[in-house]
């Protein structure tokens, strides 16, 4: 979050966002990596 930003300014930027530019992504999964076998399961 940049300082020299209100809070008001960022609720408006935030409150306009569509779905399509927001990506959701999980920090702790690593996208080069899949999981193709567990266990004896493919």
């Amino acid at each position: 979050m940049r300082d020299d930003i209100s809070e008001e300014k960022w609720m408006a930027i935030l409150q306009s966002l569509q779905d399509e530019e927001v990506e959701w992504k999980a920090l702790w999964m690593i996208l080069d990596e899949i999981l193709y076998q567990c266990e004896d399961f493919d």
